[in-house]
């Protein structure tokens, strides 16, 4: 049975998100041109299958974009407009993608905000259709873990367990990277690990105006990454995401400002107005 989400003012029909040990999924990663699920286009996209703790097939495909990749893409995956220049656009392989999925459990790290929203709007957008598969973000699951690292970013797991990614921010790497993770983790988690230093925003008070609790999310957001040492490119990303899925408070302060700082942090590496 599929979850009703709701992001910038419309619905997605997405699978469950799972909290438990499983042996037998398919790790997705993809690379983009940006920041947002609704600007940036998808340039790389990878899927490892694993069975009975496994991997047994890999997929992977360089994608042609319609925009030009920044330069700050090409830096941080080595992607250049050159090598995706003679690649299959989106819409010549996407099916097959979603193909070799099958009706896998999803893994993948920060999925749940990023890779499958962008998946499932182009594939609802090209061929209307929708993603069901149910998925586990993995970092969610680290939070369960009893894992003592200054952030959780993939690559901060990969070192604290001793897994060398050779290509970092090249999907099936990453793919391969995240399988291998998880797998390290499963041996870790217990739910009663898990301790919030804040209460979600999902429990504040039904009084509270939509916009108060909007910006309670926001530092709750900022706070996670000030406290986690998370003030990087990929953690500014998280708030661009955040910032596209909630459009109507962009022009507001404080969201605004927040909105001008990531860009200035985006543009020239300045976190100085963020934190």
């Amino acid at each position: 049975m599929s979850v009703t989400y709701s992001s910038n003012s419309r619905t997605r029909n997405k699978g469950k998100s799972l909290l438990k040990k499983i042996n037998d999924y398919t790790v997705i990663d993809i690379e983009t041109t940006g920041c947002s699920i609704y600007n940036s286009e998808i340039i790389e996209l990878s899927a490892v299958r694993v069975r009975n703790n496994q991997i047994v097939e890999e997929y992977t495909t360089l994608v042609r974009p319609t925009m030009q990749i920044p330069p700050e893409i090409e830096r941080l995956t080595g992607i250049t407009n050159e090598i995706v220049s003679e690649q299959p656009a989106i819409s010549d392989i996407l099916e097959k993608y979603i193909a070799f999925l099958g009706n896998d459990v999803l893994l993948g790290h920060n999925i749940n905000a990023f890779d499958i929203n962008m998946l499932y709007d182009i594939y609802e957008k090209l061929f209307h259709k929708e993603l069901h598969n149910d998925f586990l973000d993995t970092l969610k699951f680290v939070r369960y873990c009893n894992i003592h690292t200054d952030d959780h970013k993939l690559k901060t797991l990969a070192a604290y367990f001793g897994i060398t990614n050779e290509h970092e921010h090249r999907s099936l790497f990453d793919c391969r990277t995240n399988h291998f993770v998880y797998q390290k983790m499963k041996s870790l988690f217990s739910d009663e690990y898990y301790a919030p230093k804040k209460k979600s925003h999902r429990y504040f008070a039904s009084k509270e105006s939509e916009e108060t609790k909007a910006i309670q999310e926001l530092n709750e957001t900022l706070s996670y990454m000030i406290d986690e040492n998370y003030a990087d490119y990929e953690a500014c990303c998280l708030i661009k995401n955040w910032l596209d899925q909630n459009d109507k408070f962009r022009q507001k302060y404080p969201f605004k400002q927040v909105d001008t700082a990531l860009d200035n942090f985006l543009n020239d590496g300045s976190v100085d107005d963020l934190l």
